[in-house]
């Protein structure tokens, strides 16, 4: 992913191996080559991969996986993409109860009080971790 915009640009394929954050990942994706873009894998902050695109993350041929915990609204964005990303969830149990990412993410930790409606929307989340 260290690779001047020139080269990328007048390459055939672009083959990323390693890890890559969005922003190399970003650069990579801007590239006019001619060919085809594979990066091997994407790591980096839940914030970041948020703010990434469908455009930038679908050229990971690998996984794709957030570092910190996502807050819920960071998760609603990240479960919307149409590659699958590995994160944990946590943020108040209000804010929470309200996410459309829940059922993707590994683990969900809520803070603070849960109303009954709040602690059902939680435990029926179909998540792959602990609640």
């Amino acid at each position: 992913a260290g690779a001047s915009t020139d080269a990328l640009n007048n390459s055939i394929n672009i083959t990323a191996t390693g890890t890559a954050t969005v922003a190399q990942a970003t650069t990579i994706e801007a590239a006019t080559n001619s060919g085809t873009t594979t990066i091997a894998a994407l790591t980096d902050s839940a914030s970041a991969i948020a703010g990434s695109s469908n455009a930038v993350l679908d050229l990971v041929s690998g996984v794709v996986t957030a570092n910190d915990d996502a807050t819920a609204a960071e998760a609603s964005t990240i479960a919307g993409f149409t590659k699958a990303v590995v994160y944990d969830v946590s943020d108040s149990a209000s804010n929470l109860s309200v996410s459309t990412g829940l059922d993707e993410a590994v683990n969900i930790t809520a803070s603070g009080t849960a109303t009954a409606s709040e602690t059902s929307t939680l435990l029926a989340a179909a998540n792959t971790g602990s609640t």
